[in-house]
């Protein structure tokens, strides 16, 4: 906590700012994002109201390091411009002391932004992804909205519509595989609806199922074809749908790290598999099943090692963005002091041109360039932060001598 009164009110003042800024820059985005949400997953409003609490934390991130900006821009801009710095020199103060309530709230808002990024903000992914898969009817549909079909190799059922209104299911198909791999029921309807049943309504060690209801539908199967005007067919819920799949943002610092292990020992052991196959193999004399192995292994392999390059990168990239805010108030500082003579507002943009084409950018590069293996991954999603401190030194040199 800055001790000098001086230091007191322009650390106060900095923190006032940044949350209004912050308040108003995170409503805006929660809204846009709840919009979109809505609409593209067909949730309920009263639902993405619940799920507000659960949306703002995810956008902070973002939102801080650019607040911050816009308070130290504000702050020492409107300081410079009153010839508020000027005095202070002139009274022996020395502007890096000026500077110093900036550099503290910085750092206080890049611990916070790395709590949130650890902590805080994959639990808010996974109560949002639960909270979509607690009402599974609406998940199906919402799935189906999206894709336009259920369809997995691995399980024999399979649904095609052409179009999702409210719960009517538009054009649809319903379709069966046998143990054969070939269909042996499969029927068109002009329209359809669904319905999910709980486990507890069934058998619990079965889990819940769908019974999808096929109005004026034709049928064909083995045993003949027929039309229906309104006829319930059961079928399982999908594993991939009953079941939340966690993305990369739903897993703290040190479960990334954890998968990133597991993903690298499971491209290990595939390589393992394929060596040792395809020694058997010559042993025997017959390289034929060592050659239809190799593309397939390599493939699963080399899958294994871009994951646990982008769980590796994820980590980095999360310090890196928690940093960020640290990262801008010290390019915020000197250029708020240096452009006296202008608006805050164009002092801002000043500053935050550059971040939106150089820093943003040049992150979601240097993740992708790790996930390519192309480079280590510290240093590409480092590099960006780097480049900015760098740019700030000769900027505080000219500070501090004129």
């Amino acid at each position: 906590m800055p001790t000098s009164l001086l230091s007191r009110l322009v650390f106060f003042d900095l923190i006032k700012i940044t949350l209004l800024t912050l308040t108003g820059m995170s409503g805006l985005f929660v809204v846009t994002q709840a919009m979109v949400e809505a609409g593209k997953l067909g949730i309920e409003p009263i639902r993405i109201v619940m799920m507000l609490p659960y949306l703002i934390p995810p956008t902070l991130p973002y939102t801080m390091p650019v607040s911050i900006l816009f308070a130290v821009t504000f702050v020492y801009s409107r300081m410079s411009g009153n010839q508020e710095i000027v005095a202070m020199k002139a009274g022996g103060i020395h502007v890096l002391r000026i500077i110093q309530p900036a550099i503290l709230w910085g750092i206080v808002c890049s611990g916070v932004g790395i709590y949130l990024a650890d902590q805080m903000i994959p639990t808010c992914h996974r109560k949002v992804t639960q909270s979509i898969l607690d009402d599974l009817e609406t998940s199906i549909l919402s799935y189906l909205r999206q894709t336009g079909e259920i369809c997995k190799p691995d399980f024999p059922y399979e649904i095609f519509v052409k179009e999702v209104r409210d719960d009517r299911l538009i054009n649809a198909t319903f379709k069966h595989r046998a143990p054969n791999g070939k269909y042996d029921f499969m029927a068109q309807a002009e329209e359809a609806t669904l319905d999910v049943v709980p486990a507890s309504a069934t058998v619990p060690a079965e889990g819940p199922s769908i019974r999808l209801r096929l109005l004026n539908h034709h049928v064909l199967s083995t045993e003949g074809r027929g039309f229906f005007q309104d006829q319930t067919y059961p079928m399982p819920v999908p594993v991939h749908l009953a079941k939340a799949e966690l993305k990369t943002e739903s897993y703290s610092s040190r479960e990334c790290q954890k998968e990133a292990g597991r993903y690298r020992q499971t491209a290990v052991y595939a390589d393992f598999d394929l060596a040792t196959s395809g020694a058997w193999s010559l042993l025997k004399g017959d390289p034929t099943p060592f050659s239809s192995m190799v593309t397939e292994n390599r493939s699963y392999s080399v899958r294994q090692v871009r994951k646990s390059r982008e769980l590796d990168a994820e980590v980095h990239c999360r310090l890196a963005q928690a940093v960020a805010a640290l990262t801008f108030v010290l390019v915020g500082c000197p250029i708020g002091i240096l452009f006296q003579k202008r608006d805050f507002l164009q002092t801002f943009f000043v500053c935050f041109l550059p971040i939106v084409t150089i820093y943003y950018p040049a992150l979601i590069l240097s993740q992708n360039l790790v996930k390519e293996g192309l480079v280590v991954d510290w240093i590409s999603v480092w590099s960006p932060t780097v480049l900015m401190i760098l740019l700030s030194i000769p900027l505080y040199r000219q500070v501090i001598r004129h």
